[in-house]
């Protein structure tokens, strides 16, 4: 599963590390990582490995 990652508001986007395995907040659309602080944004809670981080003009990024 692909799942987006944008940046919200300093300190309140979840981390994400390549080897991460963690609990992560999708939103309700579960296309993108939840944000911020309110619940309203987020639907579920899953437990994934981040394999890969791509940027759209820097390409893969290694971790």
């Amino acid at each position: 599963m692909n799942i987006k990652w944008e940046p919200y508001w300093y300190e309140l986007d979840q981390s994400i590390v390549i080897g991460d395995i963690d609990l992560f907040y999708l939103t309700k659309d579960n296309c993108y990582f939840s944000y911020g602080l309110s619940s309203e944004n987020y639907e579920c809670e899953v437990k994934a490995e981040i394999l890969k981080i791509t940027h759209p003009e820097l390409g893969d990024i290694k971790g």
